[in-house]
């Protein structure tokens, strides 16, 4: 019985260390595929408020006249909306353009506050900006 019980043991001790060095490894892998899929996700939103923030910028430096201002203020909406998908605080890429942003939320206001009262005053939809 003690010989049985031993070759028993021997034997769990084999398959243990059989299965254990592919499910460690699958575990490492795992990890590591998560870790991957959360880096591939912080560059797709950091790609995606690069491209709007280089959007609202070629918005802006239209002439006075060809600016649409409900666009760029969607666009700087949707920039926001991005930034608070993902935790882009330490990247570079997207705090080179805090100050841009600041400063074209503050135009974008400015002039909404000029156009608000002409369209009013006119009944005009195309000028009431919220």
């Amino acid at each position: 019985v003690v010989l049985s019980v031993s070759s028993l043991q021997a034997s769990v001790r084999r398959i243990r260390a059989e299965v254990e060095g592919p499910y460690t490894q699958a575990r490492l892998k795992t990890r590591q595929l998560k870790h991957i899929h959360a880096a591939i996700e912080v560059l797709r939103h950091l790609t995606h408020r690069l491209k709007l923030t280089q959007k609202l910028k070629q918005q802006l430096a239209a002439a006075p006249a060809l600016l649409d201002l409900a666009k760029a203020a969607k666009l700087l909406t949707d920039i926001h909306a991005v930034s608070k998908e993902a935790d882009l605080t330490g990247i570079t890429a997207a705090e080179a353009d805090e100050d841009f942003l600041k400063s074209a939320a503050t135009q974008i206001q400015d002039q909404a506050q000029v156009l608000q009262p002409r369209g009013y005053l006119c009944h005009c939809v195309s000028f009431i900006v919220f």
